[in-house]
This record gives structure tokens, C-alpha cells and sequence, in this order.
């Protein structure tokens, strides 16, 4: 297991989670953990147009999966979190944290970020599914500072 402190200054992060208060009170903890290239929105539109093109790439609009000499590489964020039950900013555009986290997984290279599902429905069977789908962790909501550190322990140990 890595001991190594806290710090992520280089990572990028994705928020997906319609709800303002918590994508504020993650980013507050995130930047405290010395987070920098956060991204947060309520819109799965806004979220999947940053994951085909991740602005904070040094060729502005790059596509998020670059070819590299043998294969693709993910451009991505490091670690998404995503919140079970997203409104969206149209009908049209309501899709749940899990669909979210299936269409990432499909994607080539999709098995690179650590996707963390947030959600205060039914922990265990939430948690369950979400790791079926393949989410690498649960922060179970309302969410406290021990929770995050658990999180981001665990995101630290697979990087």
C-alpha cells in the first residue's frame, strides 16, 4: 500500500452531480487535498462534451483518446464523481450516474479513470451495482470529510 501523503496537483477531476452544494463541498475538499484541474457541472451534455474533448489538454479540443505509437491513450480525467441521480438540464438529458458510468467503460481506453458513485439511495444495493458497472468506489451522501479521505485513499492505492 502507498503511504505516501495526500497531494493530487497534477490530476484532473470531473463532477458530474446536480446538486450545487455538494459539487461545491467536493471541490472544497478536493482543493484542500491540492486538486487543481477540477471540472464540476450538473449537465450530462456539459460532462460528456468535456469528456470528448478535455479543455485543460495542451492542444486546445484535443480528442480525449489520442492514438499513441501502439495503442490509445486516455486524456481523460483521473477521477470522475458521479452522482446517482442526475436531473439534467432537460428531459432529454436525464440519465442516472450509473448510465453515465456504463457509456465511460464503453468507451476505448474507458477503464483508465477512477469512477467514484455518489448517492444517499440504498447504500448497499447502489454500492453493489455501481462496482458491477464498473465503479472503482461508493461515497455514500450526505458525505463527510472521513468518507472523502477514504475515497481518496483508495484512488491514491490504484494510480
Amino acid at each position: 500500500m502507498n503511504n505516501s501523503p495526500l497531494s493530487f496537483s497534477t490530476d484532473k477531476v470531473l463532477i458530474l452531480d446536480d446538486t450545487r452544494l455538494m459539487r461545491f463541498a467536493l471541490m472544497n475538499v478536493l482543493k484542500k487535498l491540492q486538486f487543481k484541474d477540477i471540472k464540476d457541472t450538473y449537465s450530462v451534455k456539459q460532462a460528456k462534451s468535456w469528456l470528448e474533448n478535455w479543455n485543460n489538454n495542451p492542444q486546445m479540443n484535443a480528442p480525449l483518446m489520442a492514438p499513441s505509437a501502439s495503442d490509445k491513450q486516455w486524456k481523460g480525467p483521473d477521477l470522475i464523481f458521479l452522482d446517482i441521480n442526475l436531473t439534467g438540464s432537460s428531459k432529454t438529458e436525464q440519465k442516472s450516474g450509473l448510465d453515465v458510468l456504463q457509456d465511460i467503460r464503453a468507451m476505448e481506453g474507458g477503464d483508465i479513470p477512477f469512477i467514484v458513485i455518489a448517492s444517499a439511495a440504498d447504500p448497499q444495493e447502489v454500492a453493489s451495482k455501481s462496482f458491477e458497472l464498473g465503479a472503482n468506489s461508493y461515497l455514500p451522501k450526505p458525505f463527510n470529510g472521513n468518507n472523502i479521505l477514504e475515497v481518496m485513499k483508495g484512488y491514491r492505492d490504484q494510480r
